[in-house]
């Protein structure tokens, strides 16, 4: 979320200026980023659950926790891109469609809580529904907000870059999925090993590579200049 305050600060001002082409790139670009970066910190929370909860609480809390945090990192990583999607339409002067969308996910969400969860056994069984009542509605969200970006930027996170977040991070959730819960002492060890996993898989697929660390700084370097 925070790669928004550098780049599209730089979109507006390509809006003001009529330069559809740098739109374009800096939407895709943008995006791009923020799909990287929010899929590896999604990566090691969905690859970690149990884990990550037991660093801040007891084990049977991070046991009877761990089903329901796998879902909502996914359904926050959705949110994240959510995020971007609405700023790009705020800085292209849809400001409106972007309060709308957020604004309908809000009460959809709320409305899927109040439906569904009523309807499940209190402990457990409520708390992965209204997670996965958040998860899809964030979803369904961004699916949304994606099909507008495209028709107003022309862009949005490239395809093949969405299905290589995609994989790296299924392989990531995968091999956190069988490492065993460790205790707090171990558990920026874990964190550090599913992230190191997520982006050899990106490098692997050529997804990212020393081109983007210099477009990055080329960004920074024009963010203070403007």
């Amino acid at each position: 979320m925070s790669l928004t305050q550098i780049l599209f600060p730089m979109l507006a001002h390509a809006k003001a200026e009529a330069n559809a082409e740098t739109v374009r790139e800096y939407v895709a670009r943008g995006g791009r980023l923020g799909a990287i970066a929010a899929g590896l910190m999604v990566s090691v929370i969905a690859g970690m659950p149990e884990t990550a909860i037991r660093f801040a609480y007891d084990p049977d809390t991070a046991a009877r926790g761990a089903s329901t945090l796998r879902v909502l990192a996914l359904g926050q990583g959705a949110f994240a891109m959510l995020g971007i999607g609405c700023t790009v339409l705020s800085s292209l002067g849809r400001e409106r469609v972007s309060a709308i969308i957020t604004a309908i996910a809000a009460g959809a969400a709320a409305c899927a809580i109040v439906v569904v969860v009523p309807m499940r056994a209190f402990g457990m069984g409520q708390l992965e529904a209204t997670s996965i009542c958040m998860a899809a509605v964030l979803a369904i969200a961004l699916a949304v907000c994606t099909g507008i970006v495209l028709r107003v930027a022309g862009a949005f996170v490239p395809v093949a870059s969405a299905v290589r977040v995609i994989v790296a991070l299924g392989v990531t959730v995968a091999i956190g999925a069988r490492i065993p819960p460790v205790s707090r002492a171990l558990a920026p060890l874990v964190a550090i090993v599913l992230a190191l996993a997520y982006v050899v898989v990106l490098v692997i697929s050529r997804e990212v590579g020393s081109s983007d660390l210099r477009w990055i700084r080329g960004a920074l370097s024009r963010a203070r200049r403007a």
